[in-house]
């Protein structure tokens, strides 16, 4: 008995092709409100994707997600939007 179902063999997946070296975090943390990440082995474009994310951890609110903007609470800096920051904008 023949099954009219292609062979799983065929759509195997292949491994794909690796273009970019393996990012190893040395560092990941919090400082002056926004995030710092310190990697060994990237290379320019993962750079650019790292400072990215650095710049948009001061303008995404830490809690929630949504817009927000660094403000200062006491000694502390945080990046917060209107609904959890407690201060209107």
């Amino acid at each position: 008995m023949t099954s009219s179902m292609p062979s799983a063999r065929r759509y195997r997946m292949r491994p794909q092709t690796v273009l970019a070296p393996q990012v190893v975090a040395t560092q990941v943390k919090e400082k002056f409100g926004t995030l710092r990440f310190y990697a060994s082995g990237h290379n320019s474009a993962q750079d650019g994707m790292i400072e990215l994310a650095e710049m948009l951890s001061a303008r995404l609110c830490e809690l929630c997600g949504n817009r927000g903007r660094l403000y200062r609470d006491e000694w502390i800096i945080r990046t917060r939007c209107p609904n959890t920051s407690g201060f209107p904008f």
